[in-house]
C-alpha cells in the first residue's frame, strides 16, 4: 500500500491505494495514529483510491475519528468511492463520519 502524507497546510492530507481490510489495515492504521497523536492539525483523508472497505476498516475510522475530536480537531473523508459511501450508509457511519 502506498501512502502519502501533505503537511504542507495546516490540515494533514493523506491519499493511499488498496483496500482497508483485516489484511491491509496494519501499515495505514498506524500511519494514522502516529499522524493523529504527533500532530496538532485536521487530517484529510482521501479515499479516491480506496478499493473496499470491511468492518475492520470501520472500526479504524471510528478510533482515527475518536482521537481526533478528543484534541479538537477533524477527521474529514473527500473523493468516497460509491462502493464505500455505501458501505458506510448502510452502518449509518455516514452521519458519524
Amino acid at each position: 500500500m502506498n501512502i502519502n502524507i501533505d503537511n504542507s497546510t495546516d490540515t494533514a492530507k493523506v491519499s493511499f491505494d488498496g483496500d482497508i481490510d483485516m489484511i491491509g489495515i496494519k501499515e495505514l492504521k498506524d500511519t494514522l495514529f502516529e499522524l493523529s497523536s504527533k500532530s496538532s492539525k485536521d487530517i484529510e483523508l482521501d479515499l479516491s483510491n480506496a478499493t473496499y472497505l470491511d468492518s475492520s476498516g470501520i472500526g479504524m475510522l471510528l478510533t482515527l475519528n475518536k482521537m481526533q475530536k478528543a484534541k479538537g480537531k477533524a477527521l474529514r473523508m473527500v473523493n468516497i468511492p460509491d462502493k464505500i459511501a455505501r458501505v458506510l450508509e448502510l452502518s449509518s457511519l455516514d452521519m458519524v463520519l
